[in-house]
């Protein structure tokens, strides 16, 4: 009885958080998906890019 997903619905810095913190994603792999993006692409809300993929 393994867990294959699990999709967790929150607000862009509580993603990173998340990530970071509770499933323990290196730094590295969450902002190497921030390379290659213009400044204006960083914008607030809405955030364009989801990051929300963390397994």
């Amino acid at each position: 009885m393994g867990v294959d997903s699990v999709i967790m619905g929150m607000l862009h810095r509580g993603r990173l958080n998340t990530q970071a913190n509770v499933c323990r994603k290196h730094l590295n792999l969450i902002f190497i998906q921030f390379a290659g993006l213009k400044a204006a692409d960083y914008g607030c809300y809405p955030s364009r890019v989801p990051f929300g993929h963390v397994l």
